[in-house]
């Protein structure tokens, strides 16, 4: 089954469920290793039949999820896609009969996909060696092309194929034009006036920092989010927010941005776990404001699905500028692995293949003249993809000398790739913060969907649009013609969904609320 919706919460307690009631064990796996084992703990904690499994657990405890695994009967696996490919994981695996298995983040195995993890592309055979009773791909956002892709990855291919709308009938989506102290100042001015509770994201901590003492000053409840927290002050923050009845604003990076996701993922020793969208369940959330765009349309969809859950009025704003999307594609730049870099890695490997030696991270990092973070975080690409192995800062070859070769440079050329469509991808949001047409169909003809999507909500539907701009006229852009639809694939479009009557709210609109004072 291929399952495709921007809920993923949603789909996740589906899958949560239908494993606890079956007669036999259904194994998920995840790329995002951090979320996986958080949502095996909170089942373990509920006393449920759960078990964790990846390459960073301890040997007591793998040796005891195998031996309560071989027991068979009703039990859910969270499993890292690297451990799959151990050769002890896969014989107790392969001596029950497993319900299902179950991929999340199953976009991540597409190269078509704005996410890249190698580790997931290479279980697929894994998998199908498994031979359970059902394989279910979740794919929260994708193009129809990287959608094919994962169903041709995960031999879905005539797979029953389940799609939730996009965007929410009750949320509206806007965009409001300003930059600089303009930008600031609509910010502040929304969270003061739209009804709480409601989410900003921001692209980095001292964002975060910044929104967060601002709207403190003008006394809004708000609460904070990132990396850069302890661990026991986020889970502090966040379960303040969370209370039933609670009425703040919570300013947060997104676990969907480009820096939380794979292939340098969430459990990745570089990057603290940025869980905040995973581990959102608020279902009474009336607002969210981006403090400035997001990577791609596929974040922004994923994150404008947190709002609205409870069926009531929502809104979703951008607060746009044309240079938003230029800084994103310097920041991809830097943000996903160099292609150059991982033909070097791979070379230099490629001389210890013939006898099985090893190197350390160290003499790697001298050799290709990187740093020594830098020669982890390229190891642990190439441990992930199951072509090296890393242990306690040692790298060893698995693979034979011509194949590490082969794959390394293909997965350079998908790396060059990824960079051409980092490049359509800003391009797309520069469309929708530039575009006159409604910004829902835009989104929909992304993805490949009927050109006839308006939601008749929104500031450009009812004509009530607005600009808001910095102390200079002239540097306000002039509004380009209707943006044409734009998808990476082509695709034809889909049937929509019959959209449900919603509550409209008597209030000004957006564009109104942002210029305002303060």
């Amino acid at each position: 089954m291929l399952a495709v919706a921007p809920d993923s919460a949603g789909l996740r307690a589906a899958v949560h469920v239908s494993g606890l009631v079956a007669s036999e064990p259904v194994v998920i796996v995840s790329p995002r290793g951090a979320a996986l084992r958080e949502h095996c703990e909170r089942l373990q904690v509920r006393r449920l039949p759960a078990v964790y499994l990846a390459e960073d657990a301890s040997s007591s405890t793998r040796t005891e999820a195998l031996a309560r695994i071989s027991t068979g009967g009703s039990l859910l696996v969270f499993a890292s896609p690297a451990v799959l490919r151990d050769e002890a994981v896969g014989r107790t695996l392969r001596a029950v009969r497993l319900a299902a298995i179950v991929v999340e983040e199953a976009h991540a195995a597409s190269d078509w996909s704005h996410e890249l993890s190698p580790a997931l592309q290479a279980v697929s055979h894994v998998i199908v060696d498994l031979s359970p009773a059902a394989v279910v791909a979740l794919v929260p956002a994708a193009v129809p092309i990287a959608a094919r892709d994962v169903a041709e990855h995960f031999l879905l291919r005539h797979a029953t194929r389940i799609e939730l709308p996009l965007l929410r009938p009750n949320v509206v989506l806007e965009c409001v034009a300003g930059r600089g102290d303009a930008r600031r100042r609509a910010l502040l001015s929304l969270v003061s006036r739209l009804r709480r509770p409601g989410l900003v994201f921001c692209p980095t901590a001292a964002d975060v920092d910044a929104v967060y003492a601002a709207l403190g000053a003008v006394r809004v409840p708000v609460h904070r989010y990132h990396g850069g927290l302890a661990a026991s002050e986020r889970s502090a923050e966040l379960v303040e927010f969370m209370m039933p009845g609670r009425r703040a604003v919570m300013i947060a990076t997104s676990a969907f941005a480009p820096a939380a996701s794979p292939p340098f993922g969430s459990d990745s020793e570089d990057v603290i776990p940025l869980d905040l969208g995973l581990r959102l369940e608020k279902r009474d959330l009336r607002f969210m404001i981006h403090h400035q765009s997001p990577a791609s349309l596929e974040q922004l969809v994923r994150e404008v699905d947190l709002v609205g859950r409870d069926g009531e009025p929502a809104t979703a704003v951008l607060l746009y500028d044309t240079a938003d999307p230029q800084r994103w594609e310097q920041a991809l730049a830097g943000l996903r692995p160099r292609p150059g870099l991982i033909v070097r890695m791979a070379t230099e490997l490629s001389a210890l293949a013939h006898d099985g030696g090893s190197t350390t991270l160290d003499s790697l990092a001298l050799t290709t003249g990187l740093s020594r973070a830098h020669a982890r975080l390229y190891a642990r690409l190439l441990a992930d993809a199951g072509w090296v192995r890393l242990t306690d800062g040692w790298v060893q070859p698995v693979v034979s000398r011509a194949a590490l070769l082969d794959r390394a440079r293909r997965l350079a050329e998908t790396l060059e790739t990824f960079a051409v469509q980092d490049s359509e991808r800003c391009r797309a949001l520069h469309h929708l913060g530039e575009g006159r047409g409604c910004r829902a169909a835009l989104v929909h003809r992304y993805f490949g969907g009927s050109n006839e999507a308006r939601c008749g909500r929104c500031s450009i539907c009812t004509g009530s649009s607005a600009a808001l701009w910095g102390d200079e006229p002239e540097a306000a852009p002039r509004r380009r013609p209707e943006a044409q639809s734009f998808t990476l694939s082509g695709a034809t479009g889909r049937q929509e969904a019959p959209k449900p009557e919603v509550r409209e709210e008597p209030a000004a609109s957006i564009a109104e609320l942002a210029s305002l004072p303060i």
